[in-house]
C-alpha cells in the first residue's frame, strides 16, 4: 500500500513541477517580449547577451537583435551605424604627441567631444568655452539636463516665444518666403507603402512638389517618373521603443540632415522643411505662416536662427513636419556635433532635433496653423480641413490626394 502512496505522490509531484516550469518558462517569454519590444528604457538592465555574436542573423530572434543593437551596438543590420556610446571609454590621457597619426578617427571624435583633447586646431581654442556655453544654455531652457530647482517662468521664456497667427491682410506682410521661397525634402524607405506616396505626389504635382525646391532621400537609388532618389549612405533601420513606442532613428536622421546640408540646396531657400512621405504638405499654406511679419522679425533679428515647433499640448517639434529657417539650418550644420558632448542624444529624431538647435541658440516659434495630427490629439487630419500646413497621417496613396486636394481648396 505504501508503494502505491509513494507512487502517486511521485506523479503528483512531477506533474507540479512540470507546470510550475511551464508557467515561468510563459512569464519569462512574455516579459522579455514587453520588454524587448518597449527596448528598455532603463539601459542599466542587461535583458539580452549580446557578447555571443557567432551566427547571431539566424540565432537572435528579433527583439533580441533590436535591442542588442540599439543597447550594445551588436547584431545591428549591415549598413546600421554602430554608434559610440559615452560607455565606449577610450584613453585620452597617454601620450598626445602622435595623436594625429596613431589614434583612430573614432577616437579622435570622441576624445575631442568628451575631453576636448585631440581636437583639430579651429575647434580646440574655443571648444571648451563654446561646450560651457551650450550646457548652461541648455540647462536654462530645460532641455535634458535641466538644473534641480531651475526657475521655470525663465525656462518658460527662454524656451519659446508663442506667438498668435495673424491671417488678415497678408499680402501686407513681407513676404520672406517669396523672396528665396522653401525648399522641402523627404526620407523614403527603400520598400515599403513610401514608395507609392512619393510616386503618387510626383505625378499629381502635390506635397513637396509643390515647394519651391525639394529632393528625396533614401539609401538605394529608386528611379521616378522625373527624379531619381539622392543617396544616404545609412543603413535606414530603425527599431521601435521608448514610452510611446516610436521609431528611434536619430541616427538615421542624423545622417540624413548632414546630407542635406552638404547638397547645399538650402542655403538658396530661406526655409527648409522635412517632411515625413505620409504628411499631406499645403506650401501655400507654410508661406502664409513663414511670412507674418513676427515670424519675418524673429529670423531677422536671431542670428542662430528660429525654427517653428507644432504641438502646443507638449510644447515639442513633431517629426512630420520640421522647419527650420536658413540660418536655423546653417547654425545646426555647423555646430551639431557639440550637442553630442552635453548629453546623451535623444533615441527619437524629432526630440533630438528641438534639443539640439535650442541648445545651439535656435529660437522655437508655435502657429497653430502648421499642423493637425493624431499624435498631438488633432483631428481635422481626418477631415482635412483647409486651413493647414500640413496634415499627419494620411497613408494610403488614394486617400492622401484627395486630403491634399480638399486641404488646398482655399
Amino acid at each position: 500500500m505504501s508503494s502505491i502512496w509513494q507512487f502517486a505522490i511521485l506523479v503528483v509531484s512531477l506533474i507540479s513541477i512540470t507546470f510550475l516550469a511551464t508557467r515561468m518558462s510563459t512569464s519569462k517569454m512574455k516579459v522579455v517580449k514587453v520588454t524587448a519590444v518597449s527596448l528598455i528604457e532603463d539601459y542599466d538592465d542587461d535583458l539580452f547577451d549580446c557578447e555571443e555574436e557567432r551566427h547571431w542573423q539566424d540565432a537572435w530572434n528579433d527583439y533580441k537583435k533590436s535591442w542588442c543593437c540599439s543597447q550594445k551596438q551588436k547584431g545591428c543590420p549591415p549598413g546600421a551605424l554602430r554608434a559610440v556610446s559615452a560607455s565606449s571609454n577610450f584613453h585620452c590621457d597617454g601620450d598626445e604627441s602622435d595623436w594625429q597619426e596613431s589614434w583612430s578617427d573614432q577616437k579622435k571624435r570622441w576624445c575631442c567631444a568628451k575631453e576636448q583633447k585631440a581636437c583639430p586646431e579651429e575647434r580646440a581654442t574655443d571648444q571648451s568655452s563654446r561646450a560651457e556655453s551650450l550646457r548652461h544654455k541648455t540647462l536654462a531652457l530645460g532641455g535634458p539636463n535641466r538644473a534641480a530647482g531651475a526657475d521655470p517662468s525663465d525656462a518658460a521664456s527662454l524656451r519659446h516665444a508663442v506667438f498668435a497667427s495673424t491671417w488678415a491682410n497678408p499680402a501686407a506682410e513681407t513676404d520672406l518666403a517669396g523672396e528665396l521661397g522653401v525648399f522641402c525634402w523627404a526620407l523614403m524607405l527603400p520598400q515599403g507603402p513610401e514608395i507609392e506616396l512619393i510616386s503618387k505626389q510626383e505625378s499629381e504635382g502635390i506635397g513637396l512638389f509643390q515647394c519651391d525646391n525639394w529632393a528625396v532621400y533614401s539609401n538605394i537609388s529608386h528611379q521616378f517618373r522625373h527624379f531619381a532618389t539622392s543617396i544616404v549612405h545609412e543603413s535606414l533601420y530603425a527599431p521601435m521603443g521608448g514610452r510611446w513606442h516610436t521609431a528611434l532613428n536619430t541616427h538615421v536622421f542624423l545622417q540624413a540632415w548632414k546630407q542635406v546640408v552638404a547638397d547645399g540646396k538650402w542655403r538658396d531657400h530661406a526655409w527648409t522643411v522635412k517632411l515625413d512621405p505620409d504628411t499631406v504638405f499645403v506650401p501655400k499654406v507654410f508661406k502664409r505662416i513663414v511670412s507674418q511679419s513676427s515670424v519675418v522679425s524673429a529670423e531677422k533679428n536671431h542670428a542662430d536662427g528660429i525654427f517653428l515647433w507644432n504641438c502646443k499640448d507638449t510644447g515639442e517639434l513633431h517629426g512630420p513636419v520640421e522647419a527650420l529657417s536658413r540660418r536655423a539650418v546653417e547654425n545646426w550644420g555647423k555646430n551639431h556635433e557639440e550637442c553630442a558632448t552635453l548629453w546623451t542624444l535623444p533615441r527619437q529624431e524629432d526630440v533630438y532635433m528641438q534639443s539640439c538647435l535650442e541648445a545651439l541658440n535656435a529660437r522655437g516659434y508655435y502657429d497653430a496653423h502648421l499642423l493637425t495630427e493624431k499624435a498631438c490629439r488633432g483631428t481635422d487630419y481626418l477631415s482635412c480641413t483647409p486651413g493647414y500646413a500640413a496634415y499627419h497621417p494620411q497613408k494610403i496613396a488614394s486617400k492622401h490626394v484627395a486630403c491634399s486636394r480638399k486641404a488646398s481648396a482655399f
